[in-house]
């Protein structure tokens, strides 16, 4: 599950969370530094990608990116 920020939209920015969900219901954060506006992911073996800044025009600054990730089990 990725989070556009931790801390709700109705609240001041805060950074985005991706957090791993166990069919236990386990949550585990697997990252949370740099996400900002954290709108999309895939995921393809141990590599998730994350649409960061997905709000954000890609003339703006910030502006919006795809950041890989390597999760390992």
């Amino acid at each position: 599950m990725v989070t556009f920020a931790k801390d709700g939209i109705a609240t001041p920015p805060s950074d985005g969370v991706l957090t791993r969900i166990e069919k236990n219901g386990k949550k585990t954060v697997l990252a949370s530094a740099g996400l900002a506006q954290a709108t999309g992911l895939a995921i393809d073996g141990d590599d998730v990608y994350i649409a960061n800044h997905g709000t954000s025009p890609s003339t703006g600054k910030p502006s919006g990116s795809i950041e890989k990730l390597t999760v390992r089990n």
